[in-house]
């Protein structure tokens, strides 16, 4: 039997590695191209056995649409793209990869941070100005072994940001409803309600999944609670929080500084005014990025692919449809 395999979008160089996937397991090859927008992609995808997609908008209206689809797959770890509950209905496996940059993204919240811990920013900027001077700092420069390191949200990821850590001898405060007091301990961190974090940490590094009850968890209110040395990390989705609040906060000093990898718009224009912000440090949604990392997704986005096709359960369901399929 022939399969349909579409990938309407991606952020990679090529798709020789998808293709050797799919021409290795089930000798087919993949229809490539058509953009992520809603518009494109019923006519690209109504007739396909599965989807691979980045960024494309499956909407309830696309997902109804599809005639035979079995697998949508989210290559990376948010499927926030994706409508879980009609493609439920659908009978169709929403499917993502959890299990891949771990080390990537850990890596570089803790680079974020300690860039602007330590002002490495500042510095390099005077310096390529000719200005040599060790007090020309934007903000306070403390020891790290005195500083309260809060992670919100407390799965795969911030588990390794914990570990890599320890041996700078930050206090880590965590603040997650799904954890145990027990699992924290594991792990040699502090298990809060998210208001004592928020009070109580100089770093604020933000994992949470961005679902309704997430959207803008970090705003004027909750903003307000921190402490005016403080900094705020984010690499896991732009709308956890709100840009013109974080705005408002960084210029009026209300915190220190902000480590963004994700925006709620993305890509900015030239004039997004958090582009403009001096105590801001900012990367393209490259958290994610290494070679292995990247190779690692594309392959695992497609093995996935192969086992549905193939009969079998996927590896990372993050829907049931066949429990409650209509």
């Amino acid at each position: 039997m022939s399969f349909k395999v579409v990938m309407p979008d991606t952020i990679f160089p090529d798709y020789s590695i998808e293709r050797d996937v799919l021409r290795r397991e089930l000798d087919i090859d993949l229809v490539t191209g058509q953009g992520p927008e809603a518009s494109a992609l019923i006519e690209a995808c109504k007739d396909a056995d599965a989807i691979v997609t980045v960024y494309g908008d499956f909407n309830r209206d696309v997902i109804e649409q599809l005639e035979k689809c079995k697998i949508i797959v989210r290559t990376g770890i948010g499927v926030n793209n994706i409508d879980i509950e009609a493609a439920t209905e659908k009978g169709i496996y929403v499917v993502n990869v959890p299990d891949y940059c771990w080390d990537e993204v850990s890596d570089h919240a803790i680079s974020m941070a300690f860039t602007l811990l330590r002002q490495l920013h500042v510095y390099d900027k005077k310096m390529k100005e000719a200005i040599w001077d060790v007090h020309s700092k934007q903000n306070r420069i403390l020891r790290f072994n005195t500083l309260t390191f809060g992670l919100i949200g407390f799965g795969n990821i911030p588990k390794v940001v914990a570990q890599k850590l320890k041996p700078f001898g930050f206090t880590i405060n965590v603040s997650d409803p799904f954890v145990k007091e027990e699992d924290a301990k594991q792990f040699g961190v502090n298990l809060v309600d998210l208001e004592t974090l928020l009070k109580t940490s100089d770093v604020v590094s933000v994992h949470a999944p961005l679902i309704k009850a997430t959207h803008h968890m970090l705003n004027k209110e909750t903003i307000a609670l921190m402490k005016e040395n403080a900094i705020v990390i984010n690499t896991a989705r732009g709308p956890l929080i709100n840009t013109e609040d974080l705005i408002d906060a960084l210029k009026s000093g209300k915190i220190a500084g902000a480590g963004l990898d994700v925006l709620e718009k993305e890509p900015p224009t030239a004039e997004d005014e958090i582009l403009k912000l001096d105590n801001v440090i900012l990367s393209p949604h490259a958290a994610f990025y290494s070679e292995q990392s990247e190779d690692q997704l594309r392959e695992s986005s497609f093995m996935e692919v192969v086992r549905v096709l193939k009969g079998e359960k996927p590896k990372h369901p993050v829907n049931k449809p066949f429990e409650t399929a209509k």
